[in-house]
């Protein structure tokens, strides 16, 4: 892969799970010699664009307010000649937006198109799907973050030997559990701060990290904070924190008055640096719908805080023996549980090792990368069809185990 260039193209760089994959997938690349350019079709600048200008990832601005306008001649010819200057030896989209633009600038390289599906139901629903199956013959392979993904891109008309599962990966170096004693005191720090000065640090913190929106069901993590404030126990003192932002934020603003959250749970926003935040939380509570192998999740693992997620996509696999799995509605479940984990501090702690060591052992960025530059090599391959085949869709044992065929 030496002196090869990966031009990445996406929706936008607003700071989701997606943006943070490519982010990572960069990094990997950096360290092992491959060039990386990309591409966002969005008219805004997004919150991630600093991270890559970080890495020293070339961030180029294609906006388009519709996919219409590629329909546009002279849209086109724009296009043209980014690719021309860019010269990629591969295009790799993400999300539905990003992989249509890369679908129509693969027509202007010879380079090999894959795309990565990041989660089911969300962005391929309706007359999307039918512009899936119409862009499948552009696309050389398809990446799937989960079973899910992977059944969707089936419906959509890929074949499977174009195809693989990849869970998302995270670099486990810069995500990491903090010590006892410098967690009770940046935490104290923190909290003082999100709460206005209303906080000892002493309190238990559940929290979440998710884009704001209705798929991420942040709603029921506000139901499951006015339940626990208001369940008796000697003692308990927690806060809640929500970090993220979106379309959603006024109608979770409207149902955090509408309990009387105040001083129970802070919605500070986007958080640039994750890193820093999320081993600051004692529990991880993702009551998400819909999700594909979540980054947040993993981050949260890797920083060795125990977690509590709904059932969806990817997330019982990554968090099976090593955290805690419901049905996403259920509200009863969730609430149980939470309250559990805040009353039981061994428990708390065990769940937070499992956490870290599984994520360690099968989502590491630097094996995760590896698994994506064997398909970057095939597709680039004399042999195509022949490496393919090895890279077909796993079985979720070897997902897990990470015993993958070479």
């Amino acid at each position: 892969m030496e002196q090869k260039k990966v031009l990445f193209i996406t929706s936008s760089l607003d700071g989701g799970g997606a943006e943070e994959h490519i982010l990572n997938l960069c990094k990997y690349l950096k360290s092992i010699s491959v060039a990386t350019d990309l591409i966002t079709i969005s008219p805004e600048k997004g919150k991630l664009e600093n991270k890559f200008h970080k890495e020293k990832v070339p961030v180029r601005y294609f906006p388009l307010s519709s996919l219409k306008e590629l329909l546009l001649p002279w849209r086109l010819l724009a296009l043209r000649k980014l690719i021309r200057e860019i010269k990629p030896d591969i295009i790799h989209a993400h999300l539905f937006h990003g992989e249509v633009a890369g679908a129509a600038a693969s027509f202007f390289t010879d380079a090999p198109f894959i795309a990565t599906r990041h989660c089911s139901g969300v962005e391929f629903e309706g007359f999307r799907m039918t512009i899936m199956r119409m862009m499948r013959r552009r696309i050389d392979f398809v990446i799937a973050v989960s079973e899910e993904a992977v059944n969707e891109s089936l419906k959509g008309g890929h074949a499977m030997e174009k195809m693989s599962m990849i869970p998302s990966g995270i670099d486990t170096d810069i995500f990491v559990p903090l010590g006892v004693e410098e967690k009770k005191k940046e935490k104290s720090i923190w909290l003082k701060k999100i709460f206005n000065g209303n906080a000892n640090g002493d309190e238990i913190v559940v929290g979440t990290l998710a884009a704001m929106r209705k798929v991420k069901n942040q709603s029921l993590f506000l139901k499951i904070a006015r339940r626990v404030a208001d369940s008796p126990g000697d003692g308990r003192h927690v806060r809640f924190v929500i970090f993220g932002d979106g379309p959603e934020r006024k109608n979770l603003e409207s149902l955090h008055a509408g309990l009387h959250l105040d001083g129970i749970v802070s919605m500070p926003g986007f958080t640039r640096e994750p890193w820093k935040t999320l081993p600051l939380f004692d529990i991880f509570l993702l009551p998400s719908l819909i999700e594909g192998t979540p980054l947040a999740l993993l981050e949260a693992m890797s920083c060795g805080v125990p977690c509590i997620a709904s059932d969806v996509g990817d997330v019982g696999t990554a968090l099976s023996g090593a955290g805690i799995v419901l049905e996403s509605e259920d509200e009863e479940g969730f609430f149980k549980q939470v309250l559990s984990l805040i009353d039981d501090p061994q428990k708390r702690l065990l769940l937070g090792r499992q956490a870290r060591s599984r994520v360690e052992k099968d989502y590491d960025i630097a094996p995760w990368g590896e698994r994506i530059k064997e398909i970057y090599e095939a597709v680039l391959g004399e042999n195509r069809s022949d490496k393919r085949r090895t890279l077909m869709l796993r079985s979720k044992k070897d997902q897990i185990t990470g015993n993958f065929p070479k």
